[in-house]
């Protein structure tokens, strides 16, 4: 099945870590030996503590700094954005200043590990929206803490049904879950201490809406909001490294190409779109090229997807980390690593925010939450295909993850939970990921608007200035009216026909497929996949409900205002199409079959 991937190809991401804590009482079992056993890597790092020890490795591009008596050590997996020192050094200092107070002051893409041997303090911070995620899993004895899924060891049998239904629905794993038992995400926004053996979360940063009132000048919100914008760009990129910039047709990476280009001069930035073929009028590749001309920069474009099914999904599974959807980009990237070597000499600056959300009518916190996440039943198509009861358990563990997540709502109106929604779980589960398991593999990643500035700032905006990101949109449009005179895309222009390419190479797509030989067998059967593969009588009949979907929603009341602003539209007309299904399926098995297949000792 993996024959097209070498030993040296499993996509170690270019910054890593994993540790073990262990119990100092047993620690002849757990030694430097069982460490190396466990996870393949021999111990970098060690520090004893009281009552345990701590056993890490970690990349070479890993920040690490430790004080003069070598009581306490600080490892930084990320960035820090608000010092011009050597960041490990500057978190240390500020650690030794002001202990963990200094977490909400930070600005940057972290997660900090702390080794405090004086304090008898083991701890690691996340920044806000968890850009740096750090897995834990409590074992027989022992914890293991990792920066990457498929170096964390864990047996790949024992599936978290509640993460692989969360996956298959909604093409990402919510709520801290992943695909495994056992193995959970540390809370954005907090400081996991180790206490009694145990981690307990406390949150530095909470989401609170209000604070500026409604009686507000909007002009002068409007000059904070660009001051704020331009100065996260200055903090966060530097002018001496090769500057790429991925450009859309919409509001928010042009609001960055007019800061490079009019605040900042900075006189060479590549911008690129994404496209599928020759960009069209409308599209994000055709009017990023009009945009970054006129901002003087030069534009190319990008062929995300070249054809070749087989080897995205294998490309996917390598990058996704069980946690993350294919992508159209995976086959384009792998192209293009060699422009983006060495690692840390360039940055791709994106142009991911939260400034707002459109409006929808909600009516209740579940409504919220179907805005943006999908119920296991918009797969209801499967309820009569899969065995023992799967489709109920797959069901009733993602509603108890949703449940959860509805929990943690503020007490606001619905807009409000639903911009909360965007920042406790859309920004760390799916966006930020999507960059760093694709992008971030080859190229620094740069989000200047995820800047805790920013994030008070937009937080305190009365609801109707958030609303379809009204504010921003109008600050930015104000700020730049050349780059905004042109008028922004109406779609990506980059959707393939993954019906017809599947079809196409069906062959190649069951060879991936070995029976008895993936843990997600289980839950979905091999020959099940291969009869949706084959377009068989199921998924025509599937193909029957999206085409009368199709023809209902080709009104254009119904389309652009009942659908996408109400989110209990009939079940029958919320379906994912199987296409969507299979490819995600497929997805996942490649990567199961991925962490099976590599090599006990990768360094």
């Amino acid at each position: 099945m993996l024959e097209r991937i070498s030993l040296e190809d499993y996509c170690l991401p270019p910054r890593w870590l994993i540790a073990m804590i262990c119990p100092r009482s047993n620690v002849d079992r757990f030694s430097d030996n069982f460490f190396a056993n466990l996870t393949g890597f021999k111990p970098r790092l060690s520090v004893n503590f009281s009552d345990f020890v701590f056993h890490a490795n970690f990349s070479p591009t890993t920040y690490i700094a430790a004080d003069q008596e070598n009581q306490v050590t600080v490892i930084l997996h990320g960035e820090i954005y608000n010092t011009n020192e050597e960041p490990a050094e500057f978190l240390l200092k500020q650690y030794a200043k002001k202990g963990f107070g200094f977490s909400k002051d930070l600005n940057g893409a972290f997660a900090i590990f702390i080794l405090d041997k004086k304090r008898d303090i083991l701890a690691v911070i996340t920044d806000r929206v968890n850009s740096k995620r750090v897995l834990y899993g409590e074992y027989k004895g022992y914890y293991c803490l990792s920066t990457c899924l498929k170096i964390h060891p864990v047996s790949i049998n024992d599936l978290d049904i509640g993460g692989v239904a969360s996956y298959l629905a909604n093409s990402v794993v919510y709520n801290n879950h992943t695909i495994f038992n056992g193995v959970k995400v540390l809370k954005r926004a907090s400081i996991n201490r180790l206490y009694n053996y145990r981690f307990i979360s406390e949150e530095y940063w909470n989401i609170e809406f209000g604070g500026f009132g409604n009686n507000v000048n909007e002009d002068n919100l409007k000059k904070e909001l660009g001051e704020l914008i331009i100065e996260s760009v200055k903090k966060k990129v530097n002018p001496n490294r090769r500057l790429y910039l991925s450009l859309s047709g919409g509001y928010d990476s042009c609001g960055i190409l007019g800061i490079l280009a009019f605040k900042l001069k900075i006189p060479d930035v590549k911008c690129f779109s994404y496209a599928y073929g020759k960009p069209k009028p409308n599209t994000d590749a055709f009017v990023a090229k009009q945009t970054a001309t006129i901002a003087g920069y030069n534009h190319d474009t990008i062929q995300l997807y070249d054809g070749d099914l087989p080897n995205l999904i294998i490309n996917s599974g390598k990058l996704c980390e069980g946690l993350q959807n294919y992508s159209s980009a995976s086959n384009g990237l792998m192209k293009m690593r060699e422009e983006f070597a060495p690692y840390g000499s360039s940055d791709l600056i994106i142009g991911d925010q939260h400034f707002g959300s459109n409006h929808f009518i909600m009516n209740s916190d579940k409504d919220v939450l179907l805005t943006q996440i999908h119920e296991f039943n918009i797969l209801s198509w499967l309820d009569n295909m899969l065995p023992n009861n799967i489709y109920d358990k797959l069901h009733n563990s993602l509603q108890e993850i949703m449940l959860d997540i509805i929990r943690n709502f503020p007490d606001s109106n619905f807009q409000d939970k639903r911009d909360f929604l965007f920042f406790d779980q859309k920004i760390g589960n799916e966006i930020k990921p999507l960059r760093e398991y694709y992008f971030g593999h080859y190229i620094n990643i740069i989000t200047p608007f995820y800047d805790p500035d920013i994030f008070d700032f937009i937080i305190k905006l009365p609801t109707h200035f958030r609303m379809g990101k009204r504010l921003y949109k109008e600050t930015i449009t104000d700020m730049f009216p050349q780059l905004f005179s042109i008028k922004r895309s109406s779609h990506s222009g980059f959707m393939p026909n993954w019906q017809n390419d599947i079809y196409k190479h069906r062959d190649q797509l069951k060879a991936l497929i070995v029976d008895g030989d993936n843990p997600l067998d289980n839950i979905i059967p091999p020959e099940l996949l291969r009869k949706l593969i084959d377009k068989n009588e199921i998924s025509k009949e599937l193909s029957i409900i999206n085409k009368t979907k199709k023809i209902i929603l080709s009104y254009s009341s119904l389309n652009k205002i009942l659908v996408p602003h109400v989110p209990h539209v009939p079940i029958i007309f919320r379906q994912l199409p199987a296409h969507s299904f299979i490819l995600r399926a497929l997805t996942l098995r490649t990567f199961l079959d991925i962490k099976k297949a590599m090599p006990k000792t990768i360094k």
